[in-house]
């Protein structure tokens, strides 16, 4: 490190370096990364892939959106709780919309997508460990449909606490759904009770 007033010739020579931590005991460390529950959930396991089985193609329900739904932008959300006393040690999110989205978790824009020509046909994934909560959570997706073609949301996501012991979010039946937005809807805190169920439209594939 040295100062915006120095120039090279001014530094110390290497001879003149203080040189520290080099003695393995001067380290110590906890390891916070990613657990390996392979032995309890295969998809979670060091190296495993994320996939959407089990997942549904979701929608605010009008029409039949498995053929075509109107032009615009559509809100569907899902609370969860995390274990207060299990700190979070990983988080996977894996989603597409068919046309285009913006994921949020927690009020946080984790993920946008723009429209292209295969838009819903390749899935993405984000970590999104630091966007969670021990306690209520939220994962909400703005999605916009081009009009006059099908649409539909899906997404899984897997909170993995230091136990190992998984949590998932899946798109189906048990989210809510929205045609307008109101204001504070990305929040945990957001009463949703008036808001319809999103339209399931089946399992991938």
């Amino acid at each position: 490190v040295w100062d915006q007033d120095d120039t090279p010739s001014a530094w110390s020579t290497p001879a003149s370096w203080t040189m520290g931590l080099l003695d393995p005991n001067d380290w110590t460390a906890h390891w916070i990364g990613h657990c390996d529950p392979g032995a309890r959930d295969p998809e979670l396991a060091t190296g495993g892939q994320l996939t959407l089985a089990d997942c549904h193609w979701s929608w605010f329900a009008e029409g039949d959106p498995r053929k075509s739904v109107p032009a615009g932008t559509r809100f569907l959300r899902r609370t969860f709780d995390l274990p207060s006393a299990v700190p979070v040690q990983s988080a996977r999110l894996l989603l597409t919309v068919d046309h285009r989205y913006t994921v949020f978790l927690n009020g946080c824009t984790v993920r946008k997508s723009y429209a292209h020509g295969n838009s819903g046909m390749r899935a993405y994934e984000t970590d999104v460990a630091p966007f969670l909560y021990p306690g209520r959570n939220v994962l909400a997706i703005e999605a916009g449909s081009a009009g006059n073609r099908p649409a539909g949301a899906i997404a899984k996501l897997v909170a993995t606490g230091r136990d190992g012991v998984p949590v998932r979010v899946v798109t189906d039946a048990s989210w809510k759904a929205a045609n307008q937005e109101v204001e504070g809807w990305t929040a945990p805190s957001f009463d949703d009770a008036a808001w319809p169920a999103a339209r399931d439209l089946g399992e991938i594939g």
